[in-house]
């Protein structure tokens, strides 16, 4: 049977609406593609042929091999408790897998794209398309075995359903899976949405946008006992404080490297203060959330 998604409309971009829908329990664009649309835009390689700037693999190999994503990274880590076995589900280029590997831990990478596959620094037996090849490949197993998915469910059709394939072929009993997502319809954002007239961040490839309650209320419906909660930088700040970076790519990118030195600077404990900015006031660009599996 086919779902029937209603809800009322809380956010528009030109001939994009997002509704918040009663149905799935989180918001989403109103006119839903279908799932072979969505299939022939990451087959295609679409994200990073047409979405992404130009420059965007070197920029990431820049940023990486500077050492700026490594309080991030290191972070991550930490609230996986450096589980037995991690995989990062739509690793891209696949750095935090390299990261993770370089620290003596064991970990997998699985990344449809295959031009970010191409320019992966990872090993090819570390990489793989999907989680078929991942399980025709690596002993799976492990009672602590978790998994990673950052800045993906957004892109699903049916981020539940692939939610609970990743828990089902990668988590272990006592494993952990740790999500980031936009942390959509935060009170900065509102604000900042107010100022431009529009909803901005509502734009393709984008289906999904959870607020802090979505996301906590999908991961528990998947057999996840919620062990962390917590954001990143507050990106949207730096507009009301006049860095007007949205459709202003200059700006943005200046506002961005400014965000990573700072975190570079500050190293890991960065995070305890955007964890009390997300938990007190609701602030953070995005929502980073761990699950510890409860089910054997």
């Amino acid at each position: 049977m086919q779902r029937v998604h209603r809800g009322s409309v809380i956010a528009r971009n030109g001939e994009f609406a997002v509704i918040d829908c009663r149905k799935c329990g989180y918001a989403h664009l109103q006119d839903l593609p279908t799932q072979q649309e969505v299939d022939a835009y990451y087959t295609r390689d679409e994200f990073y042929r047409t979405h992404s700037p130009d420059d965007w693999f070197e920029k990431e190999k820049r940023e990486h091999e500077g050492g700026y994503w490594q309080s991030a990274y290191d972070y991550e880590i930490d609230l996986l408790e450096s589980r037995s076995q991690v995989v990062d589900v739509g690793c891209g280029t696949g750095y935090f897998i390299h990261h993770y590997r370089r620290s003596g831990s064991v970990a997998y990478g699985i990344e449809p794209s295959a031009s970010a596959r191409e320019v992966s620094p990872l090993h090819h037996a570390y990489l793989f398309q999907d989680i078929a090849h991942l399980r025709q490949n690596v002993a799976l197993g492990h009672s602590t075995d978790s998994a990673r998915m950052a800045f993906v469910l957004e892109h699903l059709l049916d981020p539940l359903y692939h939610t609970l394939e990743v828990r089902n072929a990668l988590v272990g009993p006592q494993g952990r899976l740790l999500i980031t997502v936009p942390n959509e319809f935060n009170p900065l954002q509102r604000r900042v949405e107010q100022r431009v007239g529009h909803a901005w961040y509502v734009q393709k490839p984008h289906i999904n946008y959870f607020d802090r309650q979505s996301i906590r209320r999908l991961l528990k419906a998947c057999g996840f006992k919620v062990v962390y909660q917590g954001g990143t930088f507050p990106m949207e700040l730096m507009y009301l404080m006049g860095y007007h970076y949205i459709g202003n790519d200059t700006i943005g990118r200046r506002v961005h490297n400014w965000r990573l030195r700072f975190e570079k600077l500050l190293g890991p404990s960065v995070y305890k203060l955007y964890h009390l900015l997300y938990n007190k006031l609701g602030w953070g660009r995005e929502t980073i959330i761990v699950g510890e599996r409860y089910e054997t």
